[in-house]
């Protein structure tokens, strides 16, 4: 949430166009983040097929995504903290009748990508970044190959994983899981609760 002083402000220090950069730095986020914002088409932008400054974005746009954030409380001592976000009950393990459901989206998500993936496709997927895709990897949790030197993720392999516990439970998620994957689990556990 912009105070009127603060939308004055951005309004008059930056242009009618900003890029990828200043958009990060505008919002105080990574530049993953921004990116992430970006391509699922939160925050509107045209993508020019230059190397540098690909991202063309209108600044009313930043400000109108700025204006749709819940308005940040500030602890004693000045540490920022955003609102507590309501959260399922953990799934101990997924129904069959929700794993059909979670798994018609996901065959609907992927199903323009190969059949054997790369982190990086699969962080073009779902949001997450390719670090943490590397990660849970060599944690064990998504079953993987190397192939000169990169981590190969069969499409089977990564569904299993996206099914699992550990993946629909876990408290960091990406914009791609709060807005496709979550309405599903809300659906499912309102039609059950009854």
């Amino acid at each position: 949430m912009l105070t009127k002083k603060e939308r004055e402000r951005i309004l008059r220090d930056y242009p009618e166009t900003i890029s990828k950069e200043q958009f990060y730095k505008l919002c105080q986020i990574s530049k993953n983040r921004a990116r992430e914002l970006l391509i699922r088409g939160v925050v509107p932008c045209q993508i020019t097929r230059r190397a540098t400054h690909k991202y063309v974005i209108a600044t009313l746009d930043v400000i109108a995504y700025l204006e749709s954030l819940p308005r940040i409380r500030r602890k004693r001592g000045g540490a920022a903290t955003m609102p507590q976000q309501s959260r399922n009950p953990a799934l101990t393990r997924v129904p069959p009748a929700l794993a059909d459901q979670l798994r018609a989206l996901y065959d609907e998500t992927l199903e323009p990508f190969p059949d054997v993936m790369d982190p990086r496709q699969i962080s073009d997927a779902i949001g997450y970044a390719d670090t943490t895709i590397i990660k849970w990897c060599g944690e064990g949790k998504i079953r993987s190959f190397t192939l000169r030197n990169v981590r190969r993720i069969p499409k089977p392999w990564l569904i299993d994983f996206l099914l699992s516990p550990a993946f629909l439970n876990q408290p960091a998620v990406s914009l791609w899981h709060q807005h496709a994957i979550q309405p599903v689990i809300d659906d499912w556990l309102n039609s059950h609760a009854q």
